[in-house]
């Protein structure tokens, strides 16, 4: 995200950069990137390799859509369920499509009303996409474990916060 920002901020100012980084729930940010943070590492691979290869431990999570959604944050619950290697988020909704809050229409992968309780990830209406995207890392590392958040938070280029381990 800080590089995102950083964008933002190159194209449209830094009064514009600082407006997207609060709607967003980044606090603090600049063009500095802990590149040190996110390097290819032993117990990444074994990590890795270990989700890649247990094929008996798949899950298809239902991400509900619903008029209004928090495009980021839908963007970042499905793709960190997805980057596990033991998961792939689909999203469902009782409609073909939904709008987002910004107007963006949504095709649902799957058209039902429902989906198993157990395999629900969620897209929290009024959650900042930091919020929601900490919280996901946090039900990853309750799910497969604290390795999986952190590959996740590694392939994103996220530092995870302590709370989320």
């Amino acid at each position: 995200m800080p590089m995102m920002l950083t964008l933002i901020e190159a194209i449209a100012g830094r009064d514009r950069a600082q407006a997207v980084a609060r709607d967003f729930g980044v606090e603090d940010w600049d063009a500095r990137h802990a590149s040190g943070n996110f390097r290819f590492t032993r117990d990444f691979a074994t990590g890795v390799m270990d989700n890649a290869l247990a094929l008996w431990n798949r899950e298809n999570l239902g991400v509900a859509l619903y008029p209004g959604i928090d495009g980021l944050s839908l963007s970042l619950v499905a793709d960190a369920w997805s980057r596990t290697y033991r998961s792939k988020a689909t999203s469902f909704a009782p409609t073909a499509e939904i709008a987002t809050a910004n107007g963006i229409r949504v095709l649902a992968d799957e058209i039902t009303p429902a989906w198993p309780d157990q395999t629900i990830v969620s897209v929290n209406p009024g959650e900042t996409a930091t919020d929601a995207l900490d919280r996901t890392l946090a039900s990853i590392a309750g799910r497969y474990g604290d390795n999986t958040a952190e590959i996740v938070a590694m392939q994103l280029e996220y530092q995870m916060p302590p709370q989320a381990r």
